[in-house]
């Protein structure tokens, strides 16, 4: 199994790499930017392969992270793994544990959302960047297009009590051909519905009815937002 953590840095919207522990597995670190990055552990690799459309900082970002499945040089991977840039990878089993447990995707609960995507909704209005959108505009569409908080509230295989909205500063994903069109679709709601992936998300896994792993778990402890077992959250730009 070949797995690889990648992350894409563009503007000043981070000022360096976070370096991570090494694996217990041999694993790939790849970092796309247009900023002088240096390190030992991240492969460094140009902005290259995103549509040239795409003016905004942001967006070109956003396609590496929703795009990932169309970059050639990716495909090779069994598991990709997505890093926000203020993510540190600290416990060396990490790779190991996404090889031996991630099935389509897998992820680490909102811990202050309690699974309803209505909240996330209704939090973006703390956030300045989305002072354009209409948060629930979109979220009412989702429910007219079938979304149902059941769908992932009701699972009885997760006792997790905030599964249903998760925090995708680190989401791992498993490269089989299933994952084009969702990954697609989501990277259509970034573009004509919401920039908040948190909100987006939720909506096409229930499209597509996947149900990720989800973490915390009896194995992985900590709280997203700041630290877990596997990584440690950084303000961004720090």
């Amino acid at each position: 199994m070949k797995i690889c953590f990648i992350t894409a840095i563009t503007g000043n919207y981070e000022t360096k790499l976070r370096e991570p522990i090494k694996q217990s597995i041999p694993t790939d670190f790849i970092c796309f930017t247009n900023q002088p990055m240096y390190s030992d552990k991240w492969k460094i690799e140009p902005l290259k392969y995103h549509p040239l459309n795409l003016k905004e900082a942001y967006d070109v970002a956003k396609w590496y992270k929703l795009q990932f499945n169309k970059i050639a040089m990716l495909q090779d991977y069994d598991h990709v793994v997505w890093l926000d840039g203020s993510i540190e990878i600290r416990h060396k089993r990490c790779a190991e544990w996404v090889v031996n447990n991630n099935k389509v995707c897998t992820m680490f609960s909102h811990e202050w959302r309690n699974g309803i995507l209505l909240n996330e909704a209704l939090g973006m209005a703390q956030n300045s960047r989305y002072n354009n959108e209409n948060p629930l505009y979109t979220i009412n569409k989702y429910y007219e297009n079938g979304f149902k908080e059941t769908y992932f509230r009701l699972q009885p295989f997760d006792k997790n009590p905030d599964y249903g909205v998760w925090i995708t500063c680190f989401v791992a994903w498993r490269n089989i051909p299933e994952i084009n069109v969702i990954l697609n679709d989501w990277w259509y709601e970034h573009l004509y519905s919401t920039k908040n992936d948190q909100l987006s998300l939720p909506y096409v896994l229930y499209k597509h009815k996947i149900k990720p792993v989800a973490l915390p778990n009896k194995e992985i402890s900590g709280v997203p937002h700041v630290e877990t077992t596997f990584y440690r959250k950084y303000n961004h730009g720090t």
